[in-house]
């Protein structure tokens, strides 16, 4: 039975669909999630150039990380490419803006007999190189939010001053708490304190200076179901079916995804409190949520030659794929972003 396209998908799926069908080519994928610290969820919420800036800062040290891997294989042309998902949610409707990037596990490398790109499979991250990744990416976005006076808390909220309610709804959100109506002022949950330094709290998984990054799942060449499935997931809407309950006219349960610590499992509003709620969800104007990077951005030289849908529509064969082979005459180095 073939496998439903975006022609045959509701238009909540059309977006994974089309991702699998068009874009991503037959190449692994992994996925790395990158958080950020509290203190500056607030102005990522609506300031679209600062979130650009920091998504660019982490991308240029993920393709550094890919180059590097493959260079320790031999190829010095390593080009890497990859898809970002911006989510601005938590797991109980607090404004939690965070990206999940979905990258080809591997680079593209120009054959010298074919002239065409062909991908080679790269070995994948130690813990090691995870850790160093994230206080590299730690250090440099630190040195940027500096630069911008995001961190001065003497500067003016512009937000604040231009749209005084959509700033306390979302200041409000990020700490858990209820910003208008009878209830203005009360918290839904404690805020959590960001971890230290250099903590590892789960394989591939590690935090550094408030940021976080975890790079453990991953999706076979082959397995497109499987990366459906994950770029249904990372392209998901705050409310999943089914969580979401009107217990009577003044209460709304939403069930949790996991219970939190306490062994609550619900949390209860009322409809004021979740349309609140909701409206601090919401992305500004002109902030793209979906972003290409690499070989997979609109504009780079060999986008055709790499994703389905080019290749679906001239007839062209896909990229070759290569599993981590040694390039002849060369060694295997030593990447800098192990420790």
């Amino acid at each position: 039975m073939p496998r439903p396209t975006s022609a045959t998908l509701p238009s909540l799926g059309d977006t994974a669909a089309r991702l699998v069908d068009q874009v991503i080519p037959r190449v692994p994928v992994r996925q790395w999630v990158l958080s950020f610290p509290i203190e500056i969820r607030y102005r990522l919420a609506h300031d679209g150039a600062l979130l650009g800036e920091l998504l660019r800062t982490f991308m240029e040290h993920l393709n550094a990380f890919y180059r590097d891997q493959a260079r320790g294989l031999g190829y010095d042309d390593g080009r890497a490419g990859g898809v970002t998902f911006v989510q601005r949610f938590g797991s109980f409707l607090n404004l939690n803006v965070h990206a999940h990037v979905l990258m080809l596990d591997g680079v593209y490398v120009t054959d010298p007999d074919s002239a065409q790109p062909t991908f080679v499979v790269v070995d994948p991250p130690t813990d090691d190189q995870v850790q160093h990744l994230i206080e590299q990416v730690a250090y440099g976005l630190i040195g940027l939010l500096q630069r911008r006076g995001v961190l001065d808390d003497t500067r003016a909220d512009d937000q604040a001053q231009q749209e005084p309610l959509l700033a306390a709804i979302a200041a409000a959100s990020i700490q858990g708490m209820v910003a208008t109506g009878e209830r203005a002022g009360r918290r839904l949950r404690r805020v959590l304190s960001d971890p230290a330094q250099g903590i590892r709290t789960a394989p591939l998984c590690f935090a550094a200076r408030g940021f976080s990054v975890h790079a453990a799942t991953t999706v076979h060449a082959h397995d497109r179901d499987g990366l459906e499935r994950l770029c249904r997931y990372v392209n998901r809407p705050p409310l999943a079916y089914g969580r979401l309950q009107r217990l009577d006219a003044d209460r709304v349960s939403f069930m949790l995804k996991t219970p939190w610590d306490d062994g609550a499992y619900r949390i209860v509003v009322s409809p004021h409190e979740l349309i609140e709620k909701l409206a601090a969800l919401v992305p500004p104007p002109r902030l793209h949520l979906i972003r290409y990077h690499g070989v997979l951005a609109p504009h780079a030289a060999d986008r055709g030659l790499i994703v389905p849908a080019a290749q679906a529509t001239d007839g062209t064969a896909p990229a070759a794929t290569k599993t981590a082979p040694h390039s002849p005459g060369r060694n295997r180095g030593h990447s800098p972003h192990s420790k």
